[in-house]
């Protein structure tokens, strides 16, 4: 079957009004209010290299927002200015009140830094719109330190985990979007799903079973995983179930060239992949599983991506 991408053109058409000074009067209590949270960012860097950072970004206010830009630094203080290192940006439109995005963005650590330890910040400003941020005193935010050496090395311990986190995100959007249970992950089970990825990545295979003969039950055996369970209409239920997915960086086909710094297009492939197979498919939406366990490891040319559900 042949698949090919479907662009939906959507025009968007906007009356402007002037409002009057009544209608301002009026209207005085409802705005949006729009605040910068959950900053993230790699741990380390170097001038020039990649830096991934990701972020939420809430409207406590009454209006949807317009489009709004989020632009990231690195500072020597935690008081983020326009005047610190810039290192990438992007635009947030559309939030409804109440609601929250959460996005990551790759940036590029500047030419010119100098090495040492730096806040990681970002800087969320208004563009188009008639109305102004009821409270601007949240649109800047600082995080975690970045070490920046003079050459790059990719945390990769840290790109592991984030897109071990984004897959857990990605299956519970599946699942929710299907009135399932969101799974809640299990820090035992990823055990057993970290051994299996770091397992295929340091003995190069790709198979629910090992070369040591090892099943998926076999290995939750071995790590002391309780497998059983009595489901509400008091059947036994035994054993944990497994999905692996291995992706190569590079060109890839129906997905385009994968990125190794980039973990939210790494998680989606992943996550798609799941899903175009009946499979997969089948075992990340089984209504009976409570919990997951994650594990993503990285041989220097692909990831190896484990989810086991129990």
């Amino acid at each position: 079957m042949e698949l090919r991408p479907v662009i939906l053109l959507i025009l968007l058409s906007i009356l402007f009004i002037i409002p009057s000074p009544v209608a301002a009067a009026q209207n005085e209590s409802s705005t949006f209010d729009l605040a910068i949270s959950d900053l993230h960012s790699a741990p380390s860097g170097a001038p020039g290299s990649p830096l991934y950072t990701w972020f939420t970004v809430t409207n406590k206010g009454t209006r949807i927002s317009m489009t709004d830009t989020v632009t990231l630094y690195l500072s020597t203080d935690k008081n983020i200015t326009t005047a610190d290192y810039p290192i990438g940006e992007t635009e947030i439109s559309f939030i409804r009140p109440g609601n929250s995005v959460e996005t990551g963005l790759i940036g590029k650590v500047p030419d010119t830094i100098p090495a040492g330890k730096y806040y990681a910040g970002a800087l969320l400003t208004i563009k188009f719109t008639l109305l102004k941020d009821a409270n601007e005193s949240d649109n800047s935010i600082s995080s975690n330190l970045v070490t920046i050496n003079n050459t790059y090395t990719r945390p990769q311990d840290w790109y592991n985990e984030r897109i071990s986190e984004l897959v857990l995100n990605y299956t519970n959007a599946e699942r929710v979007k299907r009135n399932l249970t969101e799974l809640k992950r299990d820090s035992a089970l990823d055990v057993v799903a970290e051994d299996q990825s770091q397992d295929m990545a340091d003995r190069q295979f790709f198979d629910h079973v090992n070369p040591s003969g090892e099943n998926p039950i076999d290995r939750a055996t071995r790590h002391g995983y309780n497998q059983t369970r009595y489901l509400p209409n008091g059947k036994k239920f035994y054993g944990i179930s497994e999905n692996i997915v291995k992706i190569p960086i590079g060109d890839v086909y129906q997905f385009g060239k994968i990125n190794p710094d980039d973990p939210d297009q790494v998680a989606s492939v992943a996550i798609q992949s799941f899903m175009n197979s009946i499979s997969h498919k089948t075992t990340l939406l089984l209504p009976e599983f409570r919990v997951i366990g994650l594990g993503t490891s990285f041989d220097g040319t692909s990831y190896y991506i484990t989810q086991n559900f129990f």
